[in-house]
């Protein structure tokens, strides 16, 4: 058991909740997230961390409550350095003991060598002047600075502000970035998360989480991972990359991965080292990056590339093999149409109509104004109509235990859920809704009562109201739904957009969804797609477009 009082294979309570009362946390809430957090991932991953990262963890976790404290606050702030005049938080009652006691566990390295011009970068304007005695200067920061550093050695620079304004920098940040990954399954979310949640009362799914389906099943998928964030944030760096690393980044990306996570990494990575090399002209090296990722749009890449060269049976070859198996519904869509003349076919109904009411900043709401006069009621809902359906129907689904779903007891959906794999992943450990003896209509009015107020990423509970939901299933019915459904399956990911904007009851109880266009508005690809599926399927479905009297 951990410091949270929580066995590492139990089900999550759907009642935990994170509090912050009156905009106030607690003197021990930023400290209690990273206790949370360390003793977590040393309960779920003790078998595959290091002896320095279980030290790093005991460290932190055996501080003080003052140099704990602390700490959690120097992790929320934006480092690398940080001044100590600058550290003053009521909960931490001896700021000074408690830096001592974090660099006595290096834990933070004080007055660490550090460039001289990211030192003066530092300090502001005011606090520049006054060291260096240089009150009567008018210029800018940046100006200043230039000159300080044209005027005095590093090491002149280094100890007048190491006089009146010590600093420091944290340690072990290699520690802590693996703590993170292996609690919120990525790189990109840290601690900062627990206060998006905490801004109020979140209730939870129960999911339960246990070592078989953990996202990193040995050390070296985590090494792997980081090596993969690694090579990704080069390449977002200002200075290029050699095309000769890059070659040689795709033979170290070549092999792909059962692994899940570290497969998506790994083909995202190959997608924009393709498209680099490619900006480049070294097109064959593009197209062997792209041959070896498994994600949209490397084939659409291949095509493209392909045409350029001239090798047309090649694109037909690529086109072919989409055509047989699409990852996404966008790439059918390009395979159709690359190289084809022909138009953009439309199946779906275009009126015209004039603004009776001015026209407000809102196109949809002049909309929902319009039709109250006929007597129709409309719901400007967009996509949270199909995704709620989605949310409310497989909601097993989404919270089933498969691996790499969900890691840690504070997540409001699966990390997998606008993946191509997210329905095939499930198909073995959920029965599908879509040939269950439970009729949809009855199994959506279900889950509404049982889960109602529970945070699912598809069920936005404040649009998604009772009185919203009987209209729903009483206008649309059993069979449309299941039309729908049907629609979105296939790729979660590009169905979550581009939905029709109004859903449209008239008194006789039938409906119909309608994209609203304003007079120089015109059909996005995204909402085309929604609107040519829906057609083909026979539900009523529109464009309307509105034009102001001259």
């Amino acid at each position: 058991m951990n410091s949270t009082g929580m066995k590492q294979d139990e089900n999550i309570s759907s009642q935990h909740v994170h509090r912050i009362t009156d905009g106030i946390p607690s003197d021990d809430y930023y400290a209690n997230n990273v206790r949370t957090l360390l003793s977590f991932v040393e309960d779920r991953y003790r078998d595959l961390l290091n002896t320095e990262e279980l030290k790093f963890s005991n460290a932190v976790l055996n501080s003080s409550p003052d140099a704990q404290r602390l700490y959690a606050r120097i992790l929320s702030r934006r480092g690398p350095i940080f001044l100590v005049a600058q550290f003053e938080y009521r909960e931490v009652k001896h700021v000074a003991n408690a830096l001592t006691e974090l660099e006595r566990n290096e834990l933070i390295k004080r007055n660490s060598e550090v460039p001289t011009d990211l030192l003066c970068q530092k300090l502001t304007l005011s606090q520049l002047r006054e060291i260096f005695e240089l009150e009567d200067f008018k210029g800018s920061k940046p100006v200043l600075a230039s000159k300080i550093q044209e005027a005095y050695s590093a090491e002149v620079i280094v100890e007048r502000i190491r006089a009146k304004l010590p600093w420091f920098e944290l340690d072990q940040t290699d520690r802590i970035a693996t703590f993170s990954l292996l609690f919120f399954g990525d790189r990109y979310q840290d601690l900062s998360t627990f206060v998006v949640h905490d801004l109020g009362i979140l209730r939870l799914e129960q999911y339960t989480l246990d070592s078989k389906n953990r996202q990193f099943r040995t050390r070296e998928e985590i090494d792997r991972y980081l090596n993969l964030w690694e090579l990704s944030e080069r390449m977002t760096e200002e200075e290029p990359i050699e095309s000769e690393q890059l070659t040689q980044s795709i033979l170290v990306l070549q092999s792909p991965n059962n692994n899940r996570t570290l497969e998506r990494q790994r083909s995202k990575l190959l997608n924009r080292i393709g498209r680099e090399l490619e900006r480049r002209g070294e097109l064959s090296f593009a197209l062997t990056a792209y041959d070896h990722s498994t994600l949209h749009p490397c084939r659409e890449r291949r095509m493209r590339i392909f045409q350029r060269l001239g090798k047309l049976n090649e694109v037909e070859e690529v086109r072919a093999t989409i055509l047989a198996n699409p990852w996404t519904v966008e790439e059918r869509l390009f395979a159709e149409k690359f190289n084809r003349k022909s138009k953009i076919s439309v199946n779906y109904n275009t009126k015209e109509q004039v603004l009776t009411n001015p026209l407000t900043d809102n196109i949809e709401v002049s909309a929902c104004r319009e039709f109250e006069t006929r007597g129709w009621t409309a719901w400007h809902l967009e996509n949270q109509l199909p995704l709620a359906l989605f949310g409310l129907v497989y909601w097993d689904w989404i919270y089933a235990p498969v691996p790499e779903a969900f890691v840690n007891p504070f997540q409001i959906g699966p990390r997998d859920l606008y993946t191509p794999t997210f329905i095939e992943t499930r198909r073995e450990v959920c029965v599908d809704p879509m040939i269950d003896a439970m009729p949809l209509v009855q199994r959506i009015e279900q889950t509404f009562e049982q889960k109602l107020g529970i945070s699912n990423p598809m069920v936005n509970w404040k649009i998604f109201d009772r009185s919203l939901l009987d209209t729903v299933v009483r206008c649309i019915g059993e069979d449309s739904i299941r039309k729908l459904l049907q629609l979105m399956q296939p790729d979660l990911r590009q169905m979550r957009s581009g939905f029709p904007d109004l859903f449209v009851v008239k008194p006789d109880d039938s409906y119909e969804f309608i994209e609203v266009k304003g007079p120089s508005d015109q059909v996005r690809p995204n909402q085309h797609i929604w609107l040519q599926a829906l057609a083909s399927m026979e539900l009523p479905v529109s464009v309307l477009k509105f034009k102001q009297i001259a």
